[in-house]
């Protein structure tokens, strides 16, 4: 029997799912459509260098980092990031690898590396250091832009309403690096979903968290660890029935007195909102309970508006994994039939983690998110018993105190060597899987890309600001 393959993401409007379970050999037969070599995978892929990936450093000290404005930037928005962000970057980098670009109208990725002299898949970081933060939404810099770049560099992005949230952004990341004080409890929390007869929710509860949660077998021995004691962190798991709306909530409010947690790890449906007024607004807003029939209350989703702007949240890093947490793009990368087209014209940043990073009480640091749909069933590879290693590894250099743009380029690591494959498939240098397979390495190379930072890339956690 085919099976069957689960798509994340619940509709606000139905309170079903955005995509009905798959049968494997249709799916295969849709992407075989766009894999042809004269359809859109051949455009997609490219041939890049796979010795020459990764960062010439580990630690944002040692490696240059630069800012990438829109050109037309409001005044008031540049001199907030430059006065701010840039300054500090100069006090602690070599001020020649701290550089300050624009994007000119309509400019393509490979245009701006070519106006910079540089070449696609070479990094000179006297011309485009590695740390890149882009400013503005995706309808200034496009997703695009942004995707042909993060194979190459470690790319972030903050888009806020106004100049003072900018500014709010940028003194919070100054100050959390000067600080000597604990800010934040050395604990990551666990938040995930999971129902009864949910694929979805099931896959990424048990095959994501759980892995994390209960650890992998390490080199030459069959002893596990969780991740968080390797690391030195304590862990608090919210998972099942206990991922409540409640549990998340008091992740993000700790009470008075007490440090919430460094780092916080939420894996559920993401909210798809076609067709809504308030799109921007509750795509990508977190599901909280099983998905049913009829419209998905408010009380059953946790989105921006269920953040207090008192919160603080300085000194959080979280990691979302579920559809469109974010952002939401013009065009989605998975035309198939049975698939409710969730994009968005213009494109935009999540509401949830942009809210969080321009917090009155308190910015958060940065949140690893998705940019599109999530693929839960690719947490699951055939044959493979520890299929999430990718997110293990973000995690613990996360929990390493390398900075968050480094624990990304696992993603991106992963996206490469998918490219570099699919495009020797349709040269015919290797032979070609099944259709079955082919649809899997597709769609997991798309899911790769898809994961994208807020914030920026040079931040890390410090133990100095942790208890």
């Amino acid at each position: 029997m085919p099976e069957k393959i689960a798509l994340n993401g619940v509709d606000l409007t139905t309170g079903g799912y955005l995509a009905a379970q798959l049968d494997e050999n249709m799916l295969a037969r849709e992407i075989l459509k766009l894999a042809a070599p004269a359809g859109v995978l051949k455009e997609l892929l490219e041939k890049l260098e796979l010795e020459r990936f990764g960062p010439p450093s580990e630690m944002p000290e040692n490696s240059g980092w630069g800012v990438v404005f829109q050109h037309g930037c409001a005044a008031d928005v540049r001199h907030a990031v430059e006065g701010i962000l840039v300054a500090h970057r100069r006090t602690h980098i070599d001020p020649r690898l701290v550089k300050v670009f624009e994007r000119r109208p309509d400019e393509t990725a490979v245009g701006w590396l070519t106006r910079h002299d540089v070449a696609m898949g070479a990094l000179d970081e006297a011309k485009i250091p590695y740390y890149l933060l882009l400013v503005g939404g995706p309808e200034q810099i496009p997703y695009s832009f942004e995707n042909v770049l993060k194979p190459r560099y470690a790319v972030g992005r903050i888009q806020f309403d106004t100049a003072d949230d900018y500014q709010r952004y940028c003194a919070g990341v100054e100050t959390y690096e000067k600080t000597t004080v604990p800010v934040r409890s050395k604990e990551i929390v666990y938040w995930a979903t999971r129902y009864k007869e949910d694929k979805q929710t099931e896959l990424s509860e048990e095959h994501l968290i759980g892995k994390l949660c209960a650890g992998f077998g390490e080199s030459g021995s069959a002893q596990k660890r969780p991740l968080a004691a390797r690391c030195g962190f304590a862990a608090n798991e919210f998972r099942a029935e206990n991922a409540t709306k409640t549990a998340l909530h008091d992740a993000l409010h700790p009470k008075a007195g007490k440090l919430g947690p460094a780092l916080l790890f939420t894996a559920s449906h993401g909210l798809g909102a076609p067709g809504s007024a308030d799109q921007r607004n509750l795509q990508g807003a977190l599901l909280c309970a099983p998905p049913g029939g009829g419209a998905v209350p408010r009380a059953h989703y946790f989105c921006a508006d269920d953040l207090n702007p008192n919160a603080n949240l300085s000194g959080l890093v979280a990691f979302m994994f579920g559809c469109f947490s974010a952002g939401t793009p013009r065009r989605h990368a998975y035309e198939l039939d049975k698939v409710k087209d969730c994009s968005a014209d213009p494109p935009f940043m999540a509401a949830l983690p942009k809210k969080m990073l321009c917090q009155p009480g308190g910015p958060a640091l940065a949140v690893i998110g998705h940019v599109d749909r999530a693929w839960s069933y690719a947490l699951k590879a055939p044959g493979v018993s520890e299929s999430p290693i990718v997110f293990w590894r973000c995690v613990n250099d996360l929990m390493g105190a390398y900075p968050v743009g480094y624990a990304h380029h696992h993603f991106m690591k992963s996206y490469t060597h998918l490219s570099a494959y699919l495009t020797q498939v349709i040269n015919n240098e290797v032979p070609m899987p099944t259709p079955k397979g082919l649809a899997r390495k597709w769609l997991e190379r798309n899911d790769a890309q898809g994961y994208a930072i807020l914030g920026d890339p040079a931040i890390r956690l410090r133990d100095e600001a942790m208890a």
